[in-house]
Formats: structure tokens, C-alpha cells, sequence
């Protein structure tokens, strides 16, 4: 398999590979093993009868991990390997800004951009990182999402959640042609005034950052479920902070236009210093 890399927990890795091409990078926890694969560009070996089952994904959403983690590792991990198209990459950052801000997960937002804020930072920024407790600070950020079931009933029904919508899990979505090109087409609600909005809420079911259902239009009121339809919260509309959110972003992307270059420069010759034993035994407090 071309670019193969395999989880830690699943994985035999010999040490002659680490010999050869160093430890793995401090990313913690996105895109650490993913990273270790590009770089040893290993052939894997399975055995048959040896596997493993575990529960999927769905549900299991969190944007500490998810948007953070994940974005700020994978640009890195592009300086690193020129494992994928970085203008592609930055694009993505901007459409996952935009889709969290239509359907107002603020948070999902500013976590993307602190992503990407904290790459334009520099591998100096990460080697000193307790990758430990930033977790545990971003993950008190994440939505809090309780059971449908303690959600008030009436503001259920007037958003459209219905017995039907609760029950349909399935998770396949087969959008028109309208709406992928609706969908892609940067509009947002906040730019609208009160006027053109609607007081009644609406609803949307995503997986991930991929929305399965809803009806959010003009709606400054959202009911949000998880793909399980077991868990949800409500959204209400913040200008002030769309409009931060923003000016963060046009902010950053100013500063990636300009420094952009040097930064994945510095990343790439990081990388020798930030995989070898030296950095791990200091990093870990080893010495």
C-alpha cells in the first residue's frame, strides 16, 4: 500500500527502523503515527487471524482533538513529508472555518485557528509544549452536549426534531446538485440582518464536520445532534464573536502569506533535532 502507516496500538515497529529514521515527532496526539509511517515509508505485514474490533467513531467528536489537534499537526507533518498539497491544506482551513461558523460551533472554529496559529509558531513552540495539559485545557473548552432526552421537548419540536429524525441514524448523505453548490458558495447568516432572520430554531445533525441533515437557514437558533441523535445542545447566535473570529482569520492568513515560507523551512530542518534521543530524554525529563 502506497503511504501506509499503522496506529501505535496496532503495530510491531522494529527498532532498526527508529535507528535509521528517527523517533517519532511530539504531536500528540493527531498525526503522530500517521507522521512515522510517511517518514519510514514502511511494507506491512498482516497476519491472518490477528485483528482487532473496536467502536466507531460516530459520537466520539471533539474539536479539542478533531480541529486543533489535528490541523496544527497535519500542517506540520506537510513540512515535514510533502505528504499532501499545502495550498489545498490551507483552503481546507478556511472551509472548515466556515462551515463551523455557519452552523455557529464557535469553538470548532477558534480551535482551527489556534491550530493553525500554533504551526506558524514554530517547532520551537512544540518542543517546549506540555502536550499533556494543553489536552486538558482545550478539552474543558469543548460543546457540552447532554442527552436528547433531558432537552427541552417544545424547542425539539418547533426545530424540526421529530420521533422520525431521532430515529434515522443513518449516516450515509446524498446531497442534490443544488445543494453541493449552495454548500459551497461563502455565504453566512450572520451577515444578515435581524429582519431577514427567522425566530423559529432549526436543527442539524453532523458527524464530524460533515452535516447528514437539518434545516439552519436564516435560523439564529440551532438544536445540534450528534450522529447518534442520543446527545445535543442549543446554539444561539453571537455576532460579536463571528465578527472576531473573523478578523482572526483574515489576521492569520496575512501573517501565513508572509512568513509562510521560513516557517515550513524551520519545521523541516527541526525535524532531526525534534526525532532523535537527545530531544525525547530532554522533552520527557529523562535527564
Amino acid at each position: 500500500v502506497d503511504q501506509a502507516y499503522g496506529a501505535w496500538w496496532y503495530s510491531c515497529i522494529p527498532v532498526k527502523a527508529i535507528e535509521k529514521n528517527g523517533l517519532p515527532m511530539p504531536f500528540f496526539i493527531r498525526c503522530d503515527d500517521v507522521e512515522f509511517g510517511m517518514r519510514n515509508k514502511p511494507v506491512y505485514m498482516t497476519m491472518n487471524c490477528i485483528c482487532v474490533w473496536h467502536a466507531s467513531f460516530e459520537g466520539r467528536f471533539r474539536a479539542s482533538v478533531d480541529c486543533y489537534q489535528y490541523f496544527r499537526n497535519f500542517f506540520a507533518m506537510i513540512a515535514l513529508d510533502d505528504c499532501a498539497d499545502e495550498k489545498m491544506f490551507v483552503l481546507r482551513i478556511q472551509r472548515g472555518v466556515r462551515q463551523n461558523l455557519r452552523d455557529m460551533d464557535y469553538q470548532a472554529a477558534e480551535f482551527i485557528l489556534d491550530g493553525f496559529e500554533d504551526y506558524l509558531r514554530g517547532p520551537e513552540y512544540l518542543q517546549k509544549l506540555d502536550g499533556a495539559a494543553t489536552m486538558i485545557g482545550k478539552g474543558k473548552l469543548n460543546e457540552k452536549l447532554i442527552p436528547v432526552s433531558q432537552m427541552d421537548p417544545k424547542l425539539l419540536r418547533k426545530a424540526g426534531v421529530t420521533e422520525q429524525v431521532l430515529a434515522n441514524v443513518n449516516l450515509e448523505f446524498h446531497p442534490s446538485k443544488f445543494m453541493k453548490y449552495w454548500r459551497s458558495i461563502p455565504y453566512d447568516k450572520h451577515y444578515l440582518p435581524d429582519a431577514l432572520l427567522r425566530g423559529k430554531p432549526g436543527y442539524v445533525v453532523k458527524n464530524g464536520s460533515c452535516t447528514l441533515e437539518g434545516n439552519s437557514t436564516r435560523c439564529k437558533t440551532l438544536v445540534f445532534l450528534d450522529p447518534t441523535r442520543e446527545k445535543g445542545s442549543v446554539r444561539t447566535m453571537d455576532r460579536a464573536r463571528f465578527k472576531s473570529i473573523r478578523r482572526r482569520e483574515h489576521e492569520l492568513m496575512a501573517r501565513y502569506r508572509k512568513e509562510g515560507k521560513s516557517v515550513r523551512g524551520a519545521w523541516k530542518d527541526a525535524m532531526p533535532y525534534m526525532t532523535s534521543r537527545e530531544f525525547w530524554e530532554k522533552y520527557l525529563g529523562l535527564k
